[in-house]
């Protein structure tokens, strides 16, 4: 589909208003939330798609269950001061475009309680800042309040380093960017290994070390259950960019090993 104008928390100011603004996960539990939210979004929409609701007085969004079931999709509601006030699909792919590490913006949608008051702007940086590589962010010709915001979003966001497209058919148009440059910079994640997520340790590719030069993951992981039960100090983490587990790095580990070969030592 298109795009309306309109994880964490960021506090925007406006006109005087302090707004907490956060984006997070929706859940399988809360299909029916955004069942009923893309009922909302689309109803909106049909402005400028011309579509009627069914003799069951629905629109009707045929991707819901992909949003767990397909790799490369991720849900996302926005809340304002805990309150839903719209949503955000995410795709790791591009339509019309053929860019590094692909993503696009599926669906985005604001409820007009909270249009013009930077909600936004705010929510699209932050999606962008989410998922580094090559961006596509696609509207439909005849919605010109989209074209306008996301221009504007866009390079602010890029300081002017963006390029935009016209898809075959003159039906949609849109803006692609690349935001990959600073993925080592501003997007790592630490999780504390634990047994809930160690089945992400045993899936990281680590092909180019030797494998006399590391320990397996069962092995880490028995070292970190044996530092807990002794409160040994030290602690072993899950390195996360995004939504991909990169690395395993133990802290706090001062003891000599017999069997470590002389390059590690």
């Amino acid at each position: 589909m298109d795009c309306l104008m309109c994880c964490g928390i960021d506090v925007v100011y406006v006109k005087g208003l302090e707004m907490n603004i956060s984006v997070e996960p929706i859940l399988i539990e809360q299909k029916s939330v955004f069942m009923q939210m893309m009922e909302l979004y689309m109803y909106d929409f049909s402005e400028f798609s011309d579509e009627d609701i069914n003799e069951y007085g629905y629109f009707g969004y045929s991707r819901i269950d992909d949003y767990w079931n397909e790799e490369g999709r991720y849900p996302f509601f926005i809340r304002v001061d805990g309150k839903l006030a719209g949503l955000v699909l995410v795709r790791s792919c591009c339509e019309y475009n053929d860019l590094p590490n692909p993503h696009n913006i599926a669906e985005f949608f604001v409820m007009k309680k909270y249009r013009r008051k930077g909600v936004g702007k705010e929510v699209a940086m932050k999606i962008f800042d989410m998922f580094h590589g090559g961006w596509e962010v696609s509207q439909w010709a005849n919605n010109l309040p989209a074209q306008y915001f996301w221009k504007q979003v866009i390079s602010k966001y890029t300081k002017g380093k963006y390029d935009t497209f016209i898809a075959p058919g003159n039906r949609s148009v849109g803006f692609t960017f690349c935001n990959s440059s600073n993925v080592y910079h501003t997007n790592m994640v630490l999780e504390q290994l634990t047994h809930e997520n160690y089945h992400h340790a045993c899936k990281i590719n680590r092909d180019d070390v030797p494998e006399e030069w590391v320990d397996t993951a069962a092995t880490i992981m028995d070292i970190n259950d044996y530092g807990l039960e002794n409160n040994l100090i030290g602690h072993t983490y899950l390195a996360r960019i995004d939504d991909k587990y990169i690395g395993l790095i133990m802290v706090g580990e001062a003891l000599p090993w017999d069997t470590d070969p002389i390059e590690m030592k």
